[in-house]
């Protein structure tokens, strides 16, 4: 992990062991609104049958940025996030693209069952996901630059086991204080099932003009409906005692367009970590009227 990496991960621990007035006991620190903010990688395949009937993959690099809310009821969230990197495939001779992705998501559940105090909760809702990849590969000249965006409404349910703990006073790496108080962590899986699918992408042939030498993606591609994706995600919070924390995640994604001459399929395993920025006085993390 680079220097400057750590240092800023341990500041924020020893931010977090600071003792800010105004909170509660500390057993409502998952409600409440957080800012997330970190960095991903993930493991891409994608195959352009209106190009190539090869998959191609890579590792891709980013970041990103969600805001989370938790009330007693109800959880939503707004993400953002991008992602680049060099995907490949070696046959007789290797061929390389570089691949640009763009996420912007968003999410509604209404948590059904009693208030969930510790252990098990459950929550069911409506997403929305889009995904749009960009990809150029210069060994197939006026073909080499395509773009897709994949949007889907999804019907979602998680799962989501919450701990509680009253720690003591001890210190971190036997050098800084921590402040004694309740600490919150929370272990959740989401799954979200396709109810509506579309797929902006390009027509067959897909060339760019020789003379112009430019894409013009007005022309080039076209609105369809149909085809397929599912995601899951595994995610793990840890909350310090002044409500900000650590969040990570890992986000299995796999989409394919209708069933068409130039079909496009993709899929990633996405890794991310980052940290959570309450928004919010902690005192009035648990919102009131959300019945």
């Amino acid at each position: 992990m680079p220097k400057t990496l750590f240092k800023s991960f341990l500041f924020f621990l020893l931010i977090g062991s600071i003792n800010l007035s105004g909170q509660e006991s500390g057993k409502n620190l998952h409600y409440g609104n957080f800012l997330y903010a970190g960095t991903e990688v993930s493991l891409f395949q994608v195959r352009d049958l209106g190009v190539s009937p090869l998959f191609y993959e890579g590792t891709l690099v980013g970041g990103g940025a969600k805001w989370q809310t938790e009330t007693e009821k109800w959880s939503w969230e707004l993400n953002g996030s991008f992602g680049t990197g060099l995907i490949t495939r070696a046959e007789l001779e290797v061929y390389a693209a570089r691949n640009y992705t763009i996420h912007h998501d968003f999410g509604l559940w209404r948590k059904i069952g009693s208030i969930q105090e510790d252990g098990l909760g459950y929550k069911v809702g409506i997403a929305y996901q889009g995904l749009t990849n960009i990809r150029n590969t210069p060994a197939f000249r006026n073909a080499g630059v395509t773009a897709e965006s994949f949007n889907t409404l999804l019907g979602s349910g998680e799962v989501e086991w919450l701990f509680r703990s009253n720690k003591e006073q001890r210190k971190l790496l036997w050098l800084i204080p921590l402040k004694p108080g309740y600490r919150v962590s929370k272990l959740s899986f989401r799954l979200n099932l396709p109810m509506l699918n579309t797929l902006w992408g390009p027509r067959f042939p897909y060339l760019d003009d020789f003379t112009e030498g430019t894409v013009d993606y007005e022309q080039k591609n076209e609105l369809k409906l149909g085809g397929f994706r599912l995601h899951s995600e595994l995610r793990y919070q840890y909350l310090l005692k002044n409500g900000n924390g650590f969040q990570f995640s890992y986000r299995w994604d796999v989409m394919k367009g209708p069933n068409d001459f130039g079909r496009i399929e993709l899929a990633q395993h996405n890794f991310q970590a980052g940290i959570l920025i309450r928004m919010n006085e902690l005192k009035n993390a648990r919102s009131k009227g959300t019945n």
